[in-house]
């Protein structure tokens, strides 16, 4: 799909052929997909945050100097809990699992490299 220089003050999406017409579909389908899934994981965040607040806080892998009066975590804190879990949680799953194979390939990329082999 082309990009258009200015955004048209009469656009009908009946005037286009039949092809711009599905691709248009296919990404509006898409844009709903991802806002529905991000809703979906937002919502699981904010269940977990309610539901089993001492268990998040237990597991956040940082330190904060006071925690809020409410003792509930944010969303953050819950995804951060959690992602300081995954390595326990994988190891329990199936190593043939095409999840685990793409965390593992992601947690190699993000590790610091060595400073030794930096050196010149």
């Amino acid at each position: 799909m082309e990009t258009a220089s200015k955004w048209p003050d009469d656009l009908s999406l009946a005037d286009y052929c039949e092809d711009f017409q599905r691709e248009v579909a296919r990404k509006v389908e898409a844009f709903e997909r991802f806002v529905n899934l991000n809703a979906i994981a937002l919502g699981l965040l904010q269940v977990l945050a309610l539901e089993m607040p001492h268990h998040v806080w237990a597991h956040f892998p940082r330190w904060f100097r006071t925690l809020p009066k409410h003792g509930y975590p944010s969303e953050q804190i819950v995804r951060l809990s959690l992602q300081n879990q995954q390595e326990m949680n994988l190891s329990q799953s199936m190593s043939t699992l095409l999840l685990t194979k793409l965390l593992d390939d992601k947690h190699e990329s993000l590790k610091e490299p060595d400073i030794a082999t930096l050196a010149a």
